[in-house]
């Protein structure tokens, strides 16, 4: 049997929600409704160079945390029984609301289908490890936790990790509580195999559409806000939710990503890109900005936005995380749902006019590169000549 940390806080009936401050935590795509552009873009071909290149991203604290991942590839399954990627109805990204200026950063992915009936479809443990608890959040509903153990520790943010844990939200209360009850009545510690069941999707919490919400969190069960919140826990110093993605190796159809410009380049509007990717593989992680100066070849300024690693991002409250900095670049998803006919996962890349406008010069040029999870990068370089 795995053997189980000492846990800082256990999950009782009186314990605190680490995660799930938001009202909006959890939601489905279908029924957290997102805002396109308010401006009706059109293609609009410029002058660029576009490339396509995979780098290290020379980041020693994400290149561990991809190859702690990747030594657990061969022995994950994906968390709905007879499901997969297909049924991926929202991902790891920054979403907006039609109906409010807020946004929602939505630290896990959502499975199923549009018809899906609650109790119908096995929740099953992603991997190999053990019971860590369960609880109703008023927000992500009736919730497992199972506890994992990283083959070989690594070294994160200056601290060591060992464990990962998998949640598993907004199951149906009523057919999971007996399976969960099975384990010597939930007792913390129960050894669980990967595609052991341990729920059936369901619609509690905040939602209307039956679907898995499915985190990942390493390190510790305590989002970074809930540790700064709560100084008597440990601190770990980062934000434990990492994209679920990471999860799972790269799979068929292996599809190149495209960054097409969408709208002019001129002074006084944004310059937008559009990113498109398989819809099997919703894995856009990080894009990176910079203003070169032509006669020297250097930045004279740059902004990254990096979501598993939170940079260009507060992650210190839920609601700086879920408000985005709409002054710098920022993404803007565009939801495919639970949509078997589309084909893509797109989203909208915004740089503000106010970042850029002052830079409208055959002196520089725009440089954007586009990273997913596993830093296969595509990017445009674009001139900024009136």
């Amino acid at each position: 049997m795995q053997q189980v940390p000492d846990p800082v806080v256990r999950y009782g009936a009186d314990y605190t929600n680490p995660g799930y401050e938001a009202k909006n935590k959890g939601k489905s795509a279908p029924n957290a409704p997102y805002a396109l552009l308010p401006t009706p873009y059109s293609l609009f071909p410029v002058p660029c160079s576009l490339f396509n290149v995979k780098i290290m991203s020379n980041n020693p604290n994400y290149d561990a945390l991809k190859a702690a991942m990747k030594s657990l590839h061969d022995q994950t399954v994906f968390p709905v029984a007879g499901k997969d990627f297909r049924h991926i109805g929202s991902t790891f990204m920054c979403r907006t609301e039609i109906d409010s200026v807020s946004s929602d950063f939505h630290r896990g992915i959502d499975i199923g289908e549009m018809d899906g009936q609650a109790g119908d479809d096995d929740i099953i443990a992603a991997y190999d490890g053990v019971f860590w608890g369960y609880r109703e959040y008023s927000g992500a509903g009736f919730t497992v936790m199972l506890s994992h153990q990283f083959p070989t520790p690594f070294t994160y943010h200056g601290k060591t990790v060992k464990y990962f844990y998998t949640w598993y939200c907004h199951l149906d209360k009523d057919s999971s509580l007996p399976i969960v009850s099975d384990w010597k009545q939930g007792k913390h510690g129960e050894a669980i195999s990967a595609g052991q069941l341990i729920g059936k999707m369901g619609k509690s919490g905040e939602t209307n559409v039956v679907h898995l919400h499915f985190e990942i969190r390493i390190g510790t069960n305590n989002s970074l806000e809930y540790q700064l919140a709560n100084p008597k826990v440990t601190q770990w110093g980062f934000d434990p939710h990492i994209h679920p993605m990471l999860l799972y190796q790269p799979h068929a159809p292996a599809a190149s990503p495209s960054l097409t410009q969408v709208g002019s380049c001129v002074p006084g509007n944004p310059v937008v890109l559009e990113y498109a990717i398989h819809r099997e593989q919703p894995l856009l992680n990080r894009v990176e900005i910079k203003i070169i100066d032509r006669s020297t070849e250097m930045a004279v300024k740059s902004h990254v936005v990096d979501l598993t690693l939170r940079e260009g991002m507060d992650p210190t409250k839920t609601k700086k995380l879920d408000n985005l900095d709409r002054d710098k670049t920022h993404f803007e998803c565009i939801p495919f749902g639970y949509h078997p006919t589309v084909s893509e996962y797109k989203t909208k890349i915004i740089i503000p006019a106010e970042y850029i406008d002052s830079y409208f010069d055959s002196n520089y040029q725009l440089k954007i590169e586009v990273s997913d999870i596993w830093d296969y990068k595509v990017g445009e370089i674009l001139s900024l000549s009136v």
